[in-house]
């Protein structure tokens, strides 16, 4: 992050990839408070400065994972309530249910199992179309791409629902074995 810090006493700021290079690089080592802070800058400073950075899928998957990882349901629900393409992706549920059912919170866990159910139906639609409009998520835009990338981009897609169903599968089992049961945090 010191170049990140170097960049901006340059009058630098850092582009979407670069913000979610960041971003991702906390959810791989943990480090929550440098995640939120990243992701408040792309909204609000760097937006200020004239360089507004919009977040997309991946960012929101990030940030939605990073604080999954640190049962942050508080701040996960609030920045779920600020994602425009809610059904964008069925993973920002994942997060929300997995770290809900660990707290004990059901009633949320199905909740947003349901909006999960109805994203996941959206998926693979929005998902195509998303990236037809934006060149977004791992990949150019449509008319760009041949029929082999499209058909693997499709089976990635459809493997990545199947895998994505059968995490939620694991939290509703999870929830009807422990209904009474939460993790206790110290924070």
């Amino acid at each position: 992050l010191i170049l990140l810090q170097n960049m901006q006493n340059e009058q630098q700021y850092p582009n979407l990839r670069t913000a979610n290079t960041l971003i991702r690089g906390t959810l791989i080592t943990g480090q929550v408070k440098i995640a939120i802070d990243i992701f408040n800058k792309m909204r609000t400073e760097w937006k200020n400065k004239g360089y507004p950075i919009y977040g997309d899928d991946s960012t929101y998957d990030y940030i939605l994972g990073v604080l999954s990882q640190n049962f942050d349901l508080s701040r996960l629900l609030k920045v779920y309530a600020t994602i425009k393409r809610k059904d964008a992706n069925p993973q920002y549920s994942l997060h929300i249910s997995r770290t809900a059912a660990l707290l004990g919170k059901n009633k949320i866990v199905k909740t947003y199992m349901g909006k999960f159910d109805e994203a996941c139906k959206n998926y693979q639609s929005n998902f195509i179309d998303y990236t037809a409009t934006t060149g977004g998520r791992r990949g150019r835009k449509l008319g760009e791409i041949g029929d082999a990338r499209y058909n693997s981009r499709q089976r990635f897609v459809n493997h990545q629902i199947e895998d994505m169903k059968i995490q939620m599968k694991a939290i509703s089992n999870y929830i009807n074995v422990n209904k009474t049961n939460k993790i206790k945090l110290d924070h």
